[in-house]
């Protein structure tokens, strides 16, 4: 089943969905399926530059997926991942 973070009782849809330009950290509609199974379902998030950002989850929720695809280590299947405003096999490299 695809992880949605609008359904969670921890996140403010208003603050999930905002995107800003100046985002540290900015993920637009990921999607990501890996061996034919949804992993990810239209996840949206920014992360504001000095805000403090706290993942939380039973095993096998999709944390240590969600930073591989942040740190370019996996591709989403779709959606668009920044970190400081470009794609992270950007950003890591300065």
């Amino acid at each position: 089943m695809a992880m949605n973070v609008m359904n969670s009782p921890f996140v403010d849809p208003a603050i999930a969905t905002r995107k800003g330009t100046n985002a540290s950290i900015d993920l637009r509609d990921i999607r990501l399926a890996l061996g034919g199974i949804e992993i990810y379902a239209d996840v949206s998030f920014s992360v504001a530059p000095g805000e403090f950002l706290c993942i939380l989850g039973p095993s096998g929720c999709g944390k240590s997926t969600l930073l591989r695809l942040i740190g370019d280590l996996i591709k989403p299947t779709s959606g668009e991942i920044l970190v400081e405003g470009r794609p992270p096999s950007e950003a890591w490299e300065k």
